[in-house]
């Protein structure tokens, strides 16, 4: 099994963090390839971080977010590759190793898979934070016509539509298979969903690292005292210093009472501590 790896990176101050090379060296130990293609101008310092994991660099600027580096490096990817992945920088982790999340999915009959799938409210997709497509699916026209067909989007919604919806939805439309490793959205909030969990999800998202308020060091000790992980600590500590926004006493309390209590009106569902309930 030969697998390559498309990395989509972005950071506004123009360098490679940590918590990114430590992503990179674990998809190593699952891909023999990674394409690293970044939307920043890195100086060769930077670069050079990351040279030693993989086979090439593309890093030039572009705006057209996630897919718009997946194109870019997709043409580069070797011609014997089984599985190709699409991932991004948008996540620390892994907090456990990618081999037990492959061992898991390659029982699932199946043809292109992600990490997390994504139905609520939107049409059913898989989210582009991580997605794996067997070789069936990437050497087909179908999907190399969607690939090049990727452009500069006005809306990062547009991007969501058009892309991260369109092309599960143009895949399962054409007969392709599709399975998740978790049946439900990643979460990128603070909420109920993540203190509460059955499964890890092993990547986690930055964005609730950002925007964490009170409950980091809660939500981090929920996670290390109930699951068996291995991700330095420090690493998301890290992040969370140097790109942490500022959330207002509103925002911690609207966060409080999304771990305490959601509510789905429309669906009939009622969420607790995390756990949803139907009536």
């Amino acid at each position: 099994m030969h697998r390559a790896v498309v990395f989509a990176h972005y950071d506004k101050y123009n360098s490679i963090q940590e918590y990114v090379l430590y992503y990179l060296k674990e998809l190593r130990k699952v891909a023999d390839t990674i394409i690293f293609v970044s939307d920043s101008n890195l100086p060769e310092s930077e670069i050079s971080k990351v040279q030693p994991l993989v086979k090439l660099v593309i890093a030039t600027p572009h705006g057209e977010y996630d897919f718009g580096s997946y194109k870019r490096g997709f043409s580069h990817i070797p011609d014997d590759t089984d599985e190709l992945i699409f991932a991004n920088d948008s996540c620390l982790g892994p907090l456990y190793s990618l081999d037990k999340v492959f061992d898991e999915m390659q029982d699932k009959q199946c043809d292109f898979w992600g990490m997390n799938s994504h139905c609520i409210d939107v049409d059913f997709h898989i989210q582009s934070f991580f997605m794996v497509f067997k070789k069936e699916v990437f050497r087909s026209d179908l999907f190399k016509n969607f690939i090049s067909s990727i452009e500069k989007q006005k809306h990062k919604d547009d991007i969501i539509l058009n892309y991260e919806i369109g092309l599960s939805q143009l895949l399962l439309k054409n007969g392709y298979r599709v399975a998740a490793f978790i049946d439900k959205p990643c979460q990128a909030r603070i909420n109920g969903s993540l203190f509460f969990q059955d499964k890890l999800n092993p990547l986690v998202k930055t964005r609730v690292v950002r925007q964490s308020g009170w409950f980091l060091g809660m939500l981090l000790s929920s996670w290390y005292n109930n699951f068996e992980i291995d991700y330095p600590k420090n690493l998301i500590l890290d992040y969370a210093k140097k790109y942490k926004e500022k959330v207002s006493l509103f925002d911690n309390l609207t966060s409080l009472r999304k771990v305490l209590f959601r509510m789905h009106l429309a669906k009939k569902e009622v969420c607790l501590l995390g756990r949803w309930y139907r009536w």
